[in-house]
This record gives C-alpha cells, structure tokens and sequence, in this order.
C-alpha cells in the first residue's frame, strides 16, 4: 500500500508543478507581447516628435523586460526541479519494485529452502522406485515360469514335428501335379509384364 501511497504523492507534485510551469510561461507570453507593444508605441511616438511620451513608455518597456527576465530564471529553475522530481519519482518507483521483488523472493526462498528441495527430490525418486517395482510386478507371468517355460518348449518341439511332417506330406502330394501360375491376362492372351 506504502507504494501506491508514494506514487501518488509523486504524482500530485509533478502535476503541481506542471500547473506552476504552465502559469509563468503564460506569464512569459503576456510580457513579451507588452514588450513588443511597448516598442510599436515607442517608434510611433518618435515618429510624431513626442519625445517626453516615448521615454515614458521606454521606462515602462525596461520594467516589462526586467519582469521578463525574473520570470525565464524562475522558469528556467522550475523546469531544472520539475526534472529533477520526475527522475527522484522515477528511481522511488524503481527501488519500491527491486525492495517488493527482493521481498518475495525471500520468501520464497524461505519457504523452498534447501532442506524442502531435498526431501522433495528424496519423495520424487522414493515414488520412481514404487512405480518401478509395480511395473515390474505387473509384468510378470501369471504362470510359474520355470514350469511355464518347460511346457512351451515342449509344446514348440510338438508343433515343429507336426509342421515337418505336413509339410513333406505336401510336398510329395504337389509334385505330381503339375504346377500352375495364376497370372493375369489380357483379351490378346499376352501376359503383362511387371515392372519393379
């Protein structure tokens, strides 16, 4: 809350400062205008002879001119402390940041300190061994298999022989038989070739 607090305090005096500016450069534009109406009047009175009239108006000018030059130093003075401001509002908002960011993470740190980092990795590898050991047991044999493993191999010799024998069996049988190919022909009896 302390930061919202500050940045709009800052920003009330920038904008107070910013209304002072713009109040004396009015007054800047007034007096340069009654400087330069000073001189027309000044040359017109000259011009009509009207000397006592022109010196007259000439004090009055050098008075404007001293007026206007109070009020470009003063100008000049609010500018220097309205930037001045703006770059104290600026490193105020940057240091309230860097001190809320070093204050989370201090906490964080505090809450994931070096101990809860380990026993957190301790618990991550304690449940990768668990599920290592269930896998492992999910993927036995619902069988034993010393007795499994006898009984396929005897099962596979079994259909070995079988596989030999039927297979002599067909072999003999085909070989009095002609041997015939199913190939596919055009209506002109020309085989087509296969292109590979």
């Amino acid at each position: 809350m302390g930061l919202f607090k500050k940045k709009k305090d800052h920003s009330k005096s920038l904008n107070k400062m910013k209304e002072t500016l713009d109040s004396v450069e009015e007054r800047q534009v007034q007096l340069e205008r009654l400087i330069n109406q000073r001189n027309i009047v000044i040359k017109q009175l000259l011009a009509f002879g009207k000397r006592k009239e022109a010196a007259l108006e000439l004090s009055k000018r050098k008075s404007f001119e001293e007026q206007l030059q109070r009020v470009l130093i003063t100008k000049t003075n609010l500018e220097q402390q309205y930037l001045s401001l703006q770059n104290s509002s600026n490193a105020s908002q940057v240091m309230d940041a860097m001190k809320m960011g070093t204050e989370s993470q201090k906490k964080m740190n505090k809450e994931a300190n070096v101990d809860n980092v380990n026993k957190v990795f301790e618990q991550a590898e304690e449940q990768a061994e668990i599920q290592k050991e269930m896998d492992s047991a999910l993927s036995n044999s619902f069988v034993n298999e010393s007795e499994g493993v006898d009984d396929l191999l005897d099962e596979l010799e079994q259909l070995e022989i079988e596989t030999s024998k039927s297979r002599s069996q067909s072999i003999s049988s085909e070989s009095s038989q002609p041997i015939q190919f199913n190939l596919p022909v055009h209506e002109d009896n020309r085989v087509p070739l296969q292109s590979s």
